[in-house]
């Protein structure tokens, strides 16, 4: 038996409301994200991230890069 649900599409009051709301958080968050910080931010992406890891590399700041895979960081056994 097929499921139906009711398709609700943002009215431009909804945009227009979550816009603000994301603009005034942003100016909130913006100013505790340190530089080196590019996940969820407006205007930044991996791009941005991997060309200034290629900058600090380059220039011979850091001897070291360290990668972590965080998946199973808070398994608990018995846990789905």
């Amino acid at each position: 038996m097929a499921v139906q649900f009711e398709v609700h599409v943002p009215t431009i009051a909804d945009r227009a409301l979550q816009r603000s709301a994301a603009e005034v958080m942003s100016a909130i968050y913006e100013q505790d994200f340190l530089p080196c910080s590019f996940g969820g931010r407006p205007r930044l992406s991996a791009h941005h991230a991997l060309a200034t890891l290629n900058e600090i590399i380059a220039g011979g700041k850091i001897s070291w890069v360290l990668e972590a895979d965080v998946k199973n960081f808070c398994y608990c056994p018995g846990t789905p």
